[in-house]
C-alpha cells in the first residue's frame, strides 16, 4: 500500500467527522436553531442511556469469548495507564508553569481523561469500511473493533465517573438539591463566562444545584452496565445463541439492539459539533501556553508513550497478534480531552470558560493530529 493510499485512509474519517460535526454546528447555530441546548441535553441523554449501550451491548456479546477475555486482559489496563500517564503529566505542567491554583484538578483532569467512546468508535469503523483496509473484511473489522474498544471503555467509564469525577466535584455543602448524574453526558459547557478566582475546591451557591455521589451509582453508567451484561452473555455460548445467529429465538430482540447501537455515531458527531459550537470564550484565567501544553499533552506526548508501551507490551507477549487490537489500544492514548470533562465543569460550575478553551484547541487541533498519527500507526501495523 502506497504512501497516498495511507494518507487518503488516515484522513477520509477525520474528514467524515468534519462532515458531521459542521452539519452539527449549524443545526446549533442561531439561524438554523434545531439542535438548541435544550435539544441537545436530552439528545445526548438518549444517545448515553440507549444508543450507547446498544451498540456495547451488541457488539460485545456477539464477539466476546471466554478464549477472548484473556487475550484482551491488557486493554482496560491501556486505558489505566493512559489515565496515569496522562495525569501525572498534567502535574508537571501545572508545577512548571504555575497557573492559578484552583485550576490545578481542572488541568490535570483534562491531561487524563480523552474520549474513548465516540471518537475512537468513529475512526475504527470509518478505516474498516475503506477499500483495502488493512484489517480485513467489513464485517469483521468492525464487530472487533468496536468490541476492542467497548470492553476497554468501561475502564475509561468507571475511572471517568468515580476517580475524575470525585477529584473535580467541590465539597458539598448544606442545603443543595441533588441532580441527576445520567443527565451527565457528553454535552459540552453552554455559552457562560466563568468568574475569576472560582475554586474547584469550593462549590459556588450562585448555581443552586450539587451533585450528591452515590458510591456505585455514579460508576454504573448505562454504558458499564452493558458491558457488564454483554460480556458473561457472550463468554456463554448458550445465552449468546439465544439473541445472535440464524437460528437464535430471541435474534429480534439482538436485531433491535443492533438498530439502535447504528444511531450512536453520527448522533455523537451531530452533538460533538454542536457543543463545540456553542462553547463559551469568556474572560479566562488559563495561559496561551497552559492550553497548547494541554493540547500537546494529549495530541503529542500520549501517542508517543502509546506506542513505547505498546512495542513493549507486543514484545513481552502480553497482547495478542492482531494488528486491529494493537490499532485500538494506540487509539486511547490519541484521544483529546473528554468532553465528559466539560459536563462536570457544567455541573459543578467551576471552570466553565477554561475547560471550554481546551476542548475547543483540542479538538480543533485533532483534526491534524489524528490524520496524522493514523497514518503512523497504519504504516507501522501493515
Amino acid at each position: 500500500m502506497g504512501v497516498w493510499s495511507v494518507l487518503f485512509m488516515s484522513a477520509m474519517p477525520v474528514f467524515r467527522l468534519l462532515v458531521h460535526c459542521g452539519i452539527g454546528a449549524y443545526l446549533s447555530s442561531p439561524q438554523s436553531n434545531v439542535m438548541p441546548a435544550e435539544a441537545r441535553k436530552h439528545i445526548n441523554k438518549l444517545v448515553f442511556v440507549c444508543f450507547m449501550p446498544s451498540l456495547i451491548f451488541s457488539n460485545l456479546a456477539q464477539t466476546v469469548t471466554v478464549e477472548k477475555m484473556l487475550d484482551w486482559w491488557f486493554m482496560p489496563i491501556n486505558v489505566l495507564l493512559c489515565y496515569m500517564i496522562g495525569a501525572g503529566i498534567g502535574v508537571c505542567i501545572f508545577d512548571h508553569f504555575k497557573p492559578p491554583p484552583h485550576l490545578r484538578k481542572l488541568i490535570i483532569a483534562c491531561c487524563a481523561t480523552g474520549n474513548s467512546s465516540n471518537l475512537p468508535l468513529v475512526l475504527v469503523s470509518a478505516i474498516c469500511v475503506e477499500a483495502g483496509s488493512p484489517f480485513g473484511r467489513y464485517d469483521v473489522c468492525t464487530a472487533n473493533g468496536i468490541a476492542y474498544i467497548s470492553y476497554g471503555l468501561w475502564m475509561a467509564t468507571v475511572l471517568t465517573w468515580t476517580v475524575v469525577f470525585n477529584y473535580l466535584k467541590p465539597q458539598p455543602q448544606p442545603g443543595y438539591e441533588e441532580v441527576d448524574l445520567h443527565d451527565a453526558t457528553e454535552e459540552a459547557p453552554p455559552r457562560e463566562e466563568t468568574p475569576p478566582a472560582r475554586e474547584l475546591n469550593v462549590y459556588p451557591g450562585s448555581q443552586g444545584i450539587m451533585p450528591q455521589v452515590a458510591g456505585l451509582q455514579e460508576a454504573f453508567t448505562p454504558p458499564t452496565a452493558a458491558a457488564a451484561i454483554a460480556i458473561p452473555i457472550g463468554a456463554v455460548p448458550f445465552f449468546r445463541h439465544l439473541l445472535y445467529g440464524h437460528q437464535a429465538p430471541f435474534r429480534f430482540l439482538g436485531d433491535a439492539l443492533v438498530i439502535l447501537g447504528e444511531a450512536m455515531i453520527p448522533c455523537m458527531n451531530l452533538l460533538l459539533g454542536g457543543n463545540l459550537s456553542q462553547a463559551g470564550f469568556g474572560a479566562s484565567e488559563l495561559a496561551l501556553e497552559v492550553v497548547i501544553s494541554i493540547m500537546l499533552t494529549r495530541l503529542l506526548l500520549l501517542p508517543i508513550t502509546g506506542l513505547i508501551v505498546v512495542k513493549l507490551a507486543f514484545s513481552m507477549g502480553l497482547v495478542p497478534a492482531d494488528p486491529l487490537f494493537h490499532f485500538v489500544l494506540l487509539l486511547q492514548f490519541t484521544m483529546p480531552t473528554a468532553i465528559n470533562v466539560g459536563t462536570m465543569t457544567q455541573l459543578f460550575g467551576v471552570g466553565q470558560t477554561e475547560c471550554s478553551i481546551i476542548l475547543f484547541w483540542c479538538y480543533t487541533s485533532s483534526v491534524v493530529f489524528l490524520t496524522l498519527w493514523t497514518m503512523i500507526f497504519l504504516v507501522l501495523l501493515i
